[in-house]
């Protein structure tokens, strides 16, 4: 029961975040809590839940700040990269991994 109760709530902040759309709101919520739990091929991960959301609010309404604070205070490994014509020409948006430090 304290489950369900901590998911209706963390769904329930979502939605305000996603303008009150509660599908929007679960399959975020299960964004969050998927994970790659294998690789095929090197290449081509399985078992992380991507979501692509469609017909978004505008810039003014707060939906990418809400959203991104959402994501920081939940998960350390955010970053909030600006959809740009000079971020998308310039920026290298292929991770690269560090085997040093990894």
């Amino acid at each position: 029961k304290q489950w369900y109760q901590r998911r209706v709530r963390v769904v329930s902040l979502i939605k305000e975040c996603v303008g009150g759309d509660p599908v929007a709101a679960e399959f975020i919520l299960l964004h969050l809590i998927s994970h790659i739990y294998g690789r095929k091929d090197e290449i081509m991960a399985i078992g992380k839940f991507a979501v692509n959301l469609t017909k978004c609010p505008n810039k003014s309404s707060g939906f990418v700040d809400c959203l991104s604070t959402l994501f920081s205070s939940v998960s350390e490994k955010t970053f909030l990269l600006p959809l740009t014509i000079s971020n998308l020409n310039n920026s290298t948006l292929i991770p690269k991994k560090d085997y040093t430090s990894n």
